[in-house]
């Protein structure tokens, strides 16, 4: 068995996305094709994204517990987000 660490450094959650304790650990970087990305966006208790007052989807960690998102994103050959899923 190989084990390889990962190069790409867990990043605190940008607060213009997110209220509270969020983390970022990226799972994939994007090459070439199809440029996908994978991340695990880790909630702490109560954090949540930000989304606006009539939004119906969004993600976010009950006030006691953690949450783990699996955020996959595939983007365009110019590098900008084509889609989501989770």
């Amino acid at each position: 068995m190989q084990i390889t660490r990962r190069s790409i450094a867990t990043a605190k959650g940008p607060g213009d996305w997110f209220t509270g304790d969020v983390h970022i650990d990226a799972v994939t970087a994007a090459a070439p094709p199809p440029w996908v990305t994978a991340s695990l966006v880790h909630f702490m208790p109560g954090a949540r994204v930000l989304f606006e007052a009539d939004e119906e989807h969004w993600h976010g960690a009950a006030p006691d517990r953690l949450m783990v998102h699996l955020a996959n994103n595939e983007a365009d050959d110019q590098h900008d987000v084509a889609g989501s899923c989770a």
